[in-house]
Parts: structure tokens; sequence; C-alpha cells
């Protein structure tokens, strides 16, 4: 049985399938029958939006086969992406029907970053598409640039102040985070600014790992200036801010983070709390995350399924949240208990009463019931399949 789970996945990702090509013949660049030059004609307007889709979906699959198929050879293989696959790509940014230019940009992702060095000037250019979705594509493809990316800065940095989607200021912080210490700095210079909007997007940025982010390129004045946000006016500000503060990993102090976790704010105890045990750094703050789990009913249930990670002292709890009367609660906490193993076998007898519990848990895709998590859960901490055997059988996904 398995379980449908989303993956957040950092570069975008093109909504259609990567063209299936016959790999019989590594040197063979030819899709459907059609050769590439055909492809590289039909990126022109007089096709029609249907042709052009595929030739651009084409490109793509032909050049991520290159890549494949040369890998030894990486002098010869950027120069051939360079020559045959980027200038139609080009051709298709200019496209008159916006989702083409985005699908183009996005194409380009999957090609390898040297041989597509010389896009960098088109994606600023494209930062001013009157299409937010472009724009914001625009910007995720300058996403870990690095320092090949400093002469976007000053466009990102409009996309930030200026930019009316949140996605595309999300997009453009985020490239602006990557994009090395000049970047970073010009990005966390806008902490100040009077848009709330702009602020909690150069925040977020602070809240995770980015890779190609380079953490020490993180002001050295950011753990000062978060804490001093902790006292900002807005409620989002201040959440955000302490969120940040643990997305800066090491560079958190541990009296910070226990004090983050005390603070009088709930809306920042919650986010600090969820913010360490989704990044998996409880451990450390393990007395005051139970603390604050034990005191906090709502928030206890709220998060049953990260209770794992506080170790076999949540047992307790998440013992008696099997008896709750929300199914998503007592099925994360039947989740929960699994994931600590042998530990929680003291948990068998009430996992076992839940194995005829069918309610359906809200928000699955494939209609999981509590009964699933807790047979799940058995067979963790027993070893025993037999007790994933006879459930009611879920769902075919998408229905």
């Amino acid at each position: 049985m398995k379980r449908r789970t989303a993956s957040l996945l950092l570069l975008p990702i093109v909504a259609m399938a990567i063209p299936a090509l016959a790999a019989a013949n590594p040197d063979d660049t030819s899709y459907q029958g059609i050769g590439l030059a055909e492809w590289k004609t039909r990126v022109q307007p007089r096709f029609s939006v249907a042709e052009r889709r595929q030739a651009i979906a084409a490109l793509q699959g032909i050049g991520i086969r290159w890549t494949r198929s040369h890998r030894t050879d990486k002098e010869s293989r950027v120069r051939w992406l360079s020559d045959e696959i980027v200038p139609p790509l080009v051709t298709a940014m200019k496209d008159p029907d916006a989702s083409l230019r985005r699908q183009a940009i996005i194409s380009s992702n999957w090609i390898d970053k040297q041989a597509t060095t010389s896009l960098i000037p088109r994606y600023i250019e494209l930062l001013g598409d009157s299409d937010d979705r472009v724009r914001g594509a625009a910007a995720g493809a300058l996403t870990f640039r690095g320092s090949a990316a400093e002469p976007a800065i000053p466009k990102l940095l409009e996309r930030v102040r200026e930019d009316k989607s949140a996605q595309a200021r999300r997009e453009a912080a985020i490239a602006l985070r990557t994009a090395g210490p000049k970047a970073v700095a010009a990005l966390f210079a806008l902490v100040d600014d009077k848009n709330t909007d702009v602020r909690r997007a150069v925040l977020a940025t602070f809240q995770g790992s980015y890779m190609g982010a380079d953490p020490t390129t993180t002001p050295l004045y950011a753990v000062s200036k978060f804490k001093s946000l902790l006292n900002d006016a807005n409620p989002q500000i201040r959440t955000d801010a302490a969120m940040g503060l643990i997305g800066l990993g090491s560079g958190i102090p541990a009296n910070v983070g226990r004090k983050l976790l005390e603070n009088q704010d709930p809306g920042v105890r919650h986010a600090s709390a969820e913010a360490l045990l989704t990044r998996n750094n409880a451990t450390a703050f393990q007395v005051e995350l139970l603390k604050l789990m034990g005191s906090d009913e709502e928030f206890r249930r709220a998060n049953a399924n990260l209770l794992s990670r506080l170790g076999t002292e949540a047992i307790p709890m998440l013992l008696k949240l099997l008896d709750d009367r929300d199914p998503n609660v007592r099925g994360n906490a039947a989740e929960s208990l699994g994931h600590l193993g042998h530990a929680a076998k003291e948990a068998v007898d009430p996992l076992k009463k839940l194995q005829t519990d069918m309610a359906e848990i809200r928000g699955s895709e494939s209609g999981e019931r509590v009964c699933h998590r807790a047979g799940q859960a058995l067979r963790q901490i027993t070893g025993d399949e037999a007790y994933i055997k006879g459930l009611p059988p879920l769902r075919p996904d998408g229905l």
C-alpha cells in the first residue's frame, strides 16, 4: 500500500511529460520521426500553438538525452547545446503566447547551466514581461546561477519591491538569495522596506535552505536584526522573523532558540516549534518543545504528525491523541508512533483498536482511513506484515 506524498522542488517543473526519446542511437536527434532541424523550425509563430508547444518539449527532451549521452566530453556537449538547442529556445521565449514563453524558460532549466549562460540577459529582459507567470519563471531560471546572475540584481530587486504577483516576488527574492554576497546584501537591505509584502518575501528566503545558497553570505547582523523584528507591530513579520532565525541553522545561538519557544506571542512560539520539528532540529530543544506541546492542546493536536521527532518522551502524548475526536489527529498520532518503531510497543493494543476505525483522513487523495495508518504503525512497531493485510482498498489515484 502506497501513500501519495507531495514534494517541494526549488526549480520550476514543466507541466507536461518530457518527451520519451528512443535511446537506441545516442546520436539520433529526431523525435517521433521528425529531425531536430524541423523541431527548431516549428517554434516559429507561423505554426499552431499546439505545434510550437510540442516543439519546445521535443527540444527539451533532445537536450536532456544529448547531455546524458555525452557526459565524458563536457566541452563538445556544451558547445552542441549552445549551438543547437539554445537558439530555438530563445525564439520560443519571444513567442506571442505567454504560456509558451514560460514553457521555453522552464525547458531551458533542464539544459546544462554552462550551455545556457548566454540566456542570462534574456532572463533579465523577461523579468519585465507582461505576464506574471513568465516573470516568475525568469526569476526562477536565474536561481542557482551564483555570481553569474549579478547583472540581474537591479531587475530582481525591482521585482521584489514592485511586482504585484506574490509568486514572482518570491522567485525574485530566492534568485537574489542564491546569487552571491552582493545580491544577498542588497536583498537583506529590503528587510526594512515599508511594504509588508516586500518584507515578507525577503524574510521567507532566510527560512529555508536553498541549493547553491552559501550560508556564509548571510549578513553577520542578521541574528540581531531578526531578533529586533520579533517586536514588530505586524504579527506576520514577527512570525517570519522567528522562522528566519531558525532558518539560519547553526548560526542561531541555542539561547535564542529557547527564547523563541518561550516567546509571549503564540504565533512566534508555534512557528518556531513547527520550524524546528520540520527541520528535524528538535533534539537540541527537546525540553522546551515537550513543555510547549504539553501545555498547548490545540498545537499538540495540530502537530501530532511531528511528535515522533521528540523521541520516546512524546509517547504518552501520542497515546492520548489516539482517542482524539478528529480522525486526522488519530491518524497522525498513529503514524508518529509507527515512526518510533519498537520503542512504541506500549501502543500496540490501542492501535489494534484503531484497526476498526473506518473514518477517512481529510485531504487524503487515496481515500486513506485511520485503520490504514494504524495497520502501518503496527507493522513498523512489531515487524508483523499481517497488520496491513485485509485493510479496505484505497481509491485509485486521482479519483
